[in-house]
């Protein structure tokens, strides 16, 4: 029964981790689409991609260009 658990519990992190797009000084990029454009002009994956951009903030949400209502 042990191994059992160990094995699945293995296999979770194996999963977790293998839908990462790239992990580097504590920040983890999961590949979930959420398009958000950031004040750089480039569209990120989801505002946890951009987050891993040190200095970048969300312009809008949905890919770059923003549009402008009004």
């Amino acid at each position: 029964m042990m191994k059992i658990v160990f094995l699945c519990l293995a296999l979770g992190l194996v999963m977790m981790f293998r839908h990462a797009e790239s992990y580097q000084d504590g920040c983890a990029c999961i590949q979930i689409s959420d398009p958000v454009c950031g004040d750089n002009g480039q569209t990120y994956i989801n505002s946890g991609c951009l987050a891993c951009d040190y200095g970048v903030r969300v312009a809008c949400r949905g890919v770059c260009p923003c549009r402008r209502y009004g």
